[in-house]
């Protein structure tokens, strides 16, 4: 398991590299004439940067959230603008590819305390992986909203979905989707599991409801308030 780790997480780590070499080395050599097209090629170049830094980030975090040594740094935060600017960041690195990320948030919103950075990354790597299984749809749903004592932020997609039998282990470190749609699909099979880790180093809890060929919906509760019980910092979970 750790050898095949090691193989996918250089495939991934090679295919943004590829990509911002050839288009940096075409933009150096004056090859691309067309001003649309530079500036096209200076999108795909910031997001594949953007790509690059976010599997660095997972990496490096997840060894850090092994280890006990990611400490959260958590305060009261506007829940709202914090998902609309990640939904707006995430809108931004995938609509060359079609597309859409849209929020259904309630309004008003409360404030939770949490760490901002680490629930970024979080949404982030829901949303992203709503996008890797979406399939031939287009659309991924974060909704967010209050429970009781709880906030909740829900990512929803449209896509391949999950077997019964799976739903329980995609949150497992380095555990990959063996269906014959999933098989394709780049990943390094960190991803969900740093999701549950930092949801669960906050007090909350995470869940996935699914069905194959009706899309996923992974969710995320957070207590609007610290547990004083809950350390600042976790190791495994």
């Amino acid at each position: 398991m750790q050898s095949d780790f090691v193989s996918t997480v250089s495939h991934e780590f090679k295919s943004p590299l590829t990509s911002i070499r050839q288009l940096a080395e075409m933009l150096q050599a004056d090859m691309v004439p067309s001003e649309d097209k530079r500036r096209r090629y200076y999108d795909v170049l910031v997001e594949q940067s953007e790509r690059l830094s976010m599997l660095i980030d997972n990496v490096l975090d997840f060894a850090r959230m092994e280890e006990g040594r990611r400490e959260m740094s958590r305060e009261a935060v506007d829940m709202k603008s914090l998902v609309e600017d990640i939904v707006t960041e995430a809108q931004h690195r995938v609509v060359h590819e079609g597309f859409t990320v849209r929020t259904e948030l309630e309004d008003p919103l409360p404030s939770a305390f949490v760490d901002a950075n680490a629930i970024r990354q979080a949404l982030n790597n829901l949303i992203d992986n709503g996008v890797k299984y979406s399939g031939s749809s287009r659309e991924v749903v974060v909704r967010s909203f209050r429970e009781n004592a709880h906030i909740v932020i829900a990512v929803r997609d449209f896509g391949i979905g999950l077997a019964p039998e799976e739903a329980n282990k995609v949150f497992d470190r380095f555990y990959r989707s063996g269906g014959e749609l999933t098989r394709s699909v780049k990943g390094t099979g960190l991803g969900l599991t740093l999701v549950k880790q930092i949801v669960v180093a906050h007090g909350g809890d995470v869940e996935v409801h699914s069905e194959p060929g009706r899309g996923s919906t992974f969710s995320m509760r957070l207590p609007l308030v610290a547990d004083p019980s809950v350390t600042h910092k976790r190791g495994r979970t």
